[in-house]
């Protein structure tokens, strides 16, 4: 069931505003409705009985905004404004794309299965914001999708031992329909569901067992209540879940080239040896994007999930491999276990491509030859347009490193590119760095090493109790080095105003936290690149203005330099930063 993640602020009319003056203007007069949404699909709006599915279903009220103060609640569904309707043509953006913040409007909804008509007046993006509060204070029901081959309406559960859900006499293999009378039809509202509620708040599960209907009722507690045995309350020291994987953040548009639902998972590039992943058989191009009923999202991250966890503690991976959605049970293990192997650049596997640079219309990457590569073996040439490696859709250079990464010397490598719009194939174990590496090529000022990061798999984790960061500008050399080698571009100054950034090593957590102000306000995305390209963290935000603050988790990819790359508003700011040996 796709889902589109939508927060609803809307752009001015009548064209673009390119002067200062009018662009703040501009800012002012949009009409801001303060919810987050989702779209529906057919089969969804069939049972829910709603008039249409071009609508969008509230899974979130900002404080403080029109929809707040206008008593609009989460699982309301919004179909029209005024006298206009959603429909293929129009969705809920394009008809409040005709109003301006402090006019006045009738919304059209569903609430419950029955129609209603609710008077707003439109307000501005800063007039709300999100509800922050403790995560000892979320409520946590204590179940996680299981999956099945059910064609079935409603969720099929997994509970969690000493959870809400335990309590009140959930088991696994119950079918939630509905929650506080909400109707459950897939995990996504169950996530608003809980998401609407405090710990301490009284929860009424409607649910399905062996054909019978049953309700259970009861008060939900926190995950932190949760999980909290008697030992651990003597413990002094919080050891976090290391879960064992090198992974990367993906764009909406690559989330979307690979068909995924939610753009904010974490795409799996590499498992170290010995750890939770391993053991629970994930695999690099896994797409990581829930454990237990958390959800990756915007100002949620995988990392930000794993801190909810410690060392010991058993949880179920929700990921999609090969366009299937899958789960997984692990048991996380500390980052003390894990075994990072050693291994040197000669007897690496080596493809033997480089970008091209050039222009890629749709899905692949455009490469030259190395000669007497295995590349060349197989018979690729200059201009070639690799499409998939070993079955793996790649999408862009950071993909085709991870296929090269997890390989070893002699390993089948199966390459499929295009070639003047004719799709091709050819297959070859796979030559070393060395074998690849002749004196001519050794002299040519073409040969590079192709893969993102050759070194990925044998990076030892950091003592955080022994760093320093280092933050200084970027050099217009290392700049011009990082769009030549890794198509990467770096912005050289700060026309944004970023001010009192401080990456700052936090032990306990295994990562550092990032934290910066903007006094601007806009649509605002932060990258952080390693030496070699990576892109290893990505956050998007649709507004943003004040002091940013998250946790990053460069200790997967060890000692050196990163850049730091801020975007708000088309405007950037660039900074250079050093992670090394206290």
């Amino acid at each position: 069931m796709k889902v589109l993640f939508n927060t609803l602020f809307l752009f001015c009319i009548g064209g673009v505003l390119t002067a200062q003056s009018e662009q703040n203007t501009c800012e002012d007069s949009r009409a801001y409705l303060g919810i987050y949404s989702q779209g529906v699909s057919e089969e969804k709006a069939d049972l829910l009985h709603l008039p249409n599915a071009e609508g969008s279903l509230i899974t979130e009220i900002l404080i403080g905004g029109a929809a707040d103060k206008a008593g609009l609640q989460a699982f309301d569904y919004i179909y029209g404004i005024n006298d206009d309707r959603t429909d293929h043509g129009d969705d809920l953006t394009d008809l409040l794309g005709q109003y301006k913040a402090g006019e006045q409007a009738t919304i059209h909804l569903i609430r419950k299965g029955k129609p209603l008509d609710v008077d707003v007046v439109f307000g501005r993006r800063t007039d709300s914001h999100r509800r922050n509060r403790e995560d000892t204070e979320k409520a946590f029901l204590g179940i996680s999708q299981r999956d099945t081959e059910k064609d079935e309406v409603g969720v099929t559960v997994s509970v969690i031992r000493n959870s809400t859900a335990s309590e009140i006499g959930l088991k696994d293999d119950d079918v939630i329909m509905a929650i506080n009378g909400y109707p459950i039809i897939d995990w996504s509202d169950v996530t608003t569901a809980i998401n609407m509620m405090d710990a301490g708040a009284s929860i009424e599960v409607a649910y399905e067992r062996e054909g019978q209907f049953y309700t259970a009722k009861g008060t939900i507690r926190s995950q932190s209540q949760t999980r909290r045995e008697p030992e651990r309350e003597r413990e002094t020291k919080v050891e976090y879940a290391f879960l064992g994987v090198f992974s990367n953040s993906i764009s909406k548009e690559k989330a979307h080239k690979l068909g995924f639902d939610n753009p904010y998972g974490s795409y799996v590039s590499g498992v170290i040896p010995n750890t939770a992943a391993e053991r629970a058989g994930i695999e690099p191009f896994d797409y990581i994007y829930g454990v237990d009923e958390y959800r990756t999202g915007e100002g949620q991250s995988l990392t930000y999930i794993l801190r909810k966890y410690q060392v010991g503690d058993r949880a179920k991976i929700h990921y999609v491999r090969r366009n299937r959605e899958r789960q997984v049970e692990v048991r996380f293990s500390s980052r003390e276990e894990a075994r990072h192997k050693e291994t040197d650049k000669c007897d690496e596997a080596f493809l033997g491509v480089q970008s091209s640079h050039a222009y890629v219309e749709r899905t692949g990457v455009s490469i030259d030859v190395i000669r007497t590569s295995t590349a060349e073996n197989i018979g690729m040439e200059d201009g070639d347009v690799i499409i998939r490696i070993n079955s793996y859709t790649m999408i862009d250079w950071t993909d085709i490193g991870a296929a090269i990464d997890n390989l070893s010397v002699g390993d089948a490598i199966e390459v499929d590119w295009v070639r003047n719009g004719r799709e091709m194939r050819g297959s070859s174990p796979i030559m070393s760095y060395c074998e690849t590496k002749t004196k001519q090529a050794f002299s040519s000022s073409r040969v590079a090493i192709s893969r993102s990061d050759q070194s990925a798999r044998s990076v030892a984790p950091l003592d955080l109790h022994n760093v320093e960061v280092k933050v200084s500008d970027i050099l217009s050399d290392e700049a011009r080095e990082m769009e030549r080698r890794y198509k990467v571009r770096l912005s050289i100054g700060n026309n944004i105003n970023l001010r009192s950034l401080k990456i700052t090593p936090q032990p306990d957590k295994g990562s550092f936290t990032l934290s910066f102000v903007l006094p601007g306000n806009g649509q605002t995305t932060v990258r952080i690149y390693n030496d070699v390209g990576r892109n290893i963290y990505v956050y998007e935000s649709g507004s943003f203005s004040g002091t940013f603050n998250d946790d990053v988790d460069l200790s997967q990819n060890g000692l050196g330099t990163y850049y730091l790359m801020v975007e708000q508003n088309g405007k950037t700011a660039g900074m250079r930063i050093q992670v090394r040996k206290g």
